[in-house]
């Protein structure tokens, strides 16, 4: 018997899976509320599910968080995560990064940074391998070389391939200017940034994304730190549309330069019992 979801008829033999991973894809038409529907479904067929070696632990964070990330399908997304240590911002991103590479395997670049890949092995590219490891148990296409940082995707004819990647940047004050040259050469149909520790990267970073990589058909910037300056690239970011004295205290998401930044109170934390 064939798959209707939402009147969306799939061929017989499709699996609920794969058909919610499309339609969290084919986003066009689609409200970022019916997406977040399609994301989370297609989250629980593939990771909480019988013999999952890596689950996905739904709070209202976790929900928040990846609603931040997807946004409106036709925008050019620029958002900051502000939030404490252990909130969950990698680990979420990573997921989030590595859904829309699996939704769409041969038309995305899915790029995560930190201040030195030995950091981001630590943090979000252990998030993504972890997840990577249970994806794959489902069916995800693609060649983890972890010893580069690099999961190779496939091509239109699920052929091994460089023309997608979900891919792991060094991008510190000492290795910016090679990533900065680097993002300058990533054309896609659908490019995801997952930007950690945020406040450490270096300088030109966001500038290069926001002036040269908004011609891709989507680009996803989201970049993840625990707030600490008004002077640094995440605070550049973050800065309020209207200057930092339009923001109160208590506020939980403002418009910025860019686009969005959405915080996250420790005091507020659903970890806290």
């Amino acid at each position: 018997m064939s798959l209707v979801i939402d009147g969306k008829k799939f061929p017989e033999g499709i699996t609920p899976l794969t058909a919610y991973l499309y339609l969290f894809g084919q986003g066009k038409g689609f409200s970022p509320e019916k997406r977040f529907e399609y994301l989370k479904k297609a989250i629980d067929l593939a990771f909480n599910c019988e013999g999952s070696i890596r689950r996905v632990i739904w709070n209202p964070w976790t929900e928040r968080m990846l609603k931040a990330c997807i946004g409106n399908w036709d925008q050019k997304r620029f958002a900051g995560l502000a939030g404490c240590s252990s909130s969950g911002k990698s680990d979420t991103v990573a997921l989030y990064g590595l859904m829309e590479y699996w939704a769409r395997p041969a038309d995305t670049y899915f790029l995560v940074m930190s201040t030195t890949k030995q950091a981001a092995r630590m943090r979000i590219w252990k998030s993504v391998t972890q997840f990577w490891g249970q994806a794959v148990r489902k069916g995800c296409p693609g060649k983890l070389v972890d010893s580069i940082g690099e999961i190779k995707g496939v091509n239109a004819l699920g052929a091994v391939s460089g023309n997608s990647v979900i891919k792991l940047l060094a991008a510190g004050k000492q290795d910016a200017a090679e990533t900065c040259d680097t993002l300058l050469g990533v054309k896609n149909k659908n490019v995801v940034i997952g930007a950690d520790e945020n406040n450490t990267l270096g300088d030109g970073i966001l500038k290069t994304a926001y002036e040269n990589m908004t011609s891709n058909e989507r680009l996803n910037f989201i970049g993840m730190a625990n707030p600490d300056k008004l002077t640094d690239p995440f605070a550049d970011l973050c800065e309020p549309k209207n200057g930092w004295k339009s923001v109160n205290l208590g506020d939980d998401e403002w418009r910025t330069k860019y686009g969005m930044c959405y915080s996250f109170n420790a005091e507020e934390s659903p970890r806290i019992p």
